[in-house]
């Protein structure tokens, strides 16, 4: 049963109580305040995480807290959570507790973000307009924040560069698509008509390649400044992750002109990192539009907010000590709101011969990561994946791949028939997941294979039992996808 199905039924549950007890908004105020505290507090969340710790513990420190505070109820509904081991899924209780309180008195709450505070008159006709269609009470929970910038405001003819360093793409979607649905049937994952990888049949079991669709330019024959490629809201328009005019350049410039009716909203996004999103809305003549000062400073504010942000978890992540028994509790990577930290927590481990590592891929909002042992290998798989090939008879020949011409500086260079039979190849042992569990020498091959956001082929979590100590050595590993990133494990 997942955590989504189990606080239905205990937030289902506490309701009828409270609803008998009459203390329906009592109860709602003081879970809403728990999970407050909960997800704040590192401490009083470890202390109720540690499996350790006795029941009885864990009860009494929630006890002092509400004992004389709430109804008898709801003090015997925590005792349960802790008797049960559910006290991880008291946010979500309380979140679903809150909607469906709402629910049971004819209340819809909106949350809305805005670039700027909304008016009273803004929230009157937003409520009022949102009361019209659901039949329901509205109460609107406005939030003023810079960062969400609004996405773009831009005139139907007006091009649009996008500017792009690193391995990114800027897809347009097709006009007023729910962005969500989109990519739960088109991206991310693998296989998907715009998934970032594919099967490569050829190569034989496990051959898997990029998939050109969603790492070359579309259309192929537009998107440089002095050429921006059309778009008129009907279909994709995807810049690539490189300059095919450019193989060498750093970074990529894609232009589009854009065509459409006002209020025609286009959600564009990395199809490498399918959380990456903005939106661009097409505003009438008469209508500013945004410009590139204004892109220019809200640029600035992001990156500066998420310096400090990205700072601040670096060196708490850091600084975390060590659990010395048991099943040690790691994170290969972790993302924030708007940024990404490609590295190992704690990066050097220290075990007993026998513990077990416990890596963690649900903080990943962004990134996909790989745990691979040892890190001689993996560096070996890295150095074979993302290589050029020619294959000049497609999936369902017969004849080799042929190794692209080194020396290329343009995408129609690389093969001799063109664009049409590049591949960019992967090693078969670097998506899914290898080995036994249990890493016992310095040559075991083990591998979480792709865990995260995107092309998630492995759970959220990977475990490993140590069996061998380490001698004057650590064990070393690495993530396949970001080789850099690498960490150690001492075993005593």
């Amino acid at each position: 049963m997942t955590e989504k199905t189990l606080a239905k039924r205990y937030a289902a549950a506490l309701l009828r109580v409270s609803d008998a007890e009459g203390a329906t908004e009592e109860t709602e105020t003081l879970l809403l305040a728990l999970k407050d505290v909960y997800r704040r507090d590192k401490a009083f969340r470890a202390v109720l995480a540690q499996p350790r710790i006795p029941r009885k513990t864990k009860k009494a420190l929630l006890r002092r807290a509400f004992e004389g505070r709430a109804p008898a109820f709801f003090v015997r509904f925590l005792d349960l959570l802790v008797d049960k081991g559910r006290l991880e899924i008291l946010p979500e209780v309380a979140d679903v507790f809150d909607r469906l309180a709402d629910a049971s008195k004819g209340i819809v709450r909106v949350r809305v973000r805005s670039w700027k505070p909304l008016s009273e008159d803004q929230r009157a006709r937003l409520s009022g307009r949102l009361a019209a269609l659901t039949g329901k009470k509205i109460e609107i929970q406005a939030e003023a924040d810079p960062a969400v910038g609004g996405g773009l405001l831009v005139h139907s003819g007006d091009t649009v560069q996008f500017d792009l360093a690193g391995f990114h793409t800027a897809t347009l979607l097709p006009a007023n698509t729910d962005a969500d649905a989109w990519v739960a049937a088109n991206a991310g994952d693998f296989g998907k008509p715009w998934s970032l990888i594919e099967a490569d049949p050829d190569e034989g079991p496990g051959g898997a390649k990029f998939n050109n669709d969603a790492i070359l330019p579309f259309p192929l024959d537009c998107g440089a400044p002095t050429d921006p490629c059309a778009y008129d809201g009907s279909s994709v328009v995807n810049s690539g992750i490189f300059d095919p005019a450019n193989l060498n350049s750093p970074s990529v410039s894609f232009s589009t002109t854009i065509t459409g009716d006002p209020g025609d909203e286009v959600t564009f996004l990395c199809l490498v990192h399918i959380n990456m999103r903005q939106t661009l809305t097409v505003v009438a003549p008469a209508d500013p539009a945004t410009t590139q000062d204004e892109i220019d400073a809200y640029r600035e504010r992001r990156v500066r907010r998420d310096a400090r942000q990205a700072f601040r978890l670096h060196r708490d992540l850091t600084t975390a000590g060590q659990e010395r028994r048991g099943v040690i509790d790691a994170w290969a990577g972790y993302d924030g709101a708007g940024f990404s930290l490609l590295a190992f927590y704690p990066s050097s481990l220290e075990l007993s011969t026998g513990q077990r590592v416990r890596w963690h891929f649900d903080a990943l909002e962004f990134e996909d990561h790989t745990v691979t042992f040892p890190l001689r290998k993996g560096l070996r798989i890295a150095n074979r994946s993302f290589l050029p090939m020619c294959d000049a008879d497609g999936d369902t020949g017969t004849e080799p791949d042929q190794p692209a011409d080194p020396d290329a500086t343009t995408l129609e260079g690389l093969c001799p028939g063109g664009a049409p039979e590049v591949e960019l190849d992967i090693d078969p042992r670097f998506g899914p997941p290898a080995g036994d569990g249990e890493v016992t020498g310095r040559r075991d091959f083990e591998r979480s294979g792709i865990a995260g956001a995107n092309e998630s082929l492995a759970p959220d979590t990977y475990t490993l039992r140590f069996t061998e100590p380490s001698g004057n050595r650590p064990f070393r590993y690495l993530c396949l996808i970001h080789p850099f990133m690498t960490g150690e494990v001492s075993v005593g």
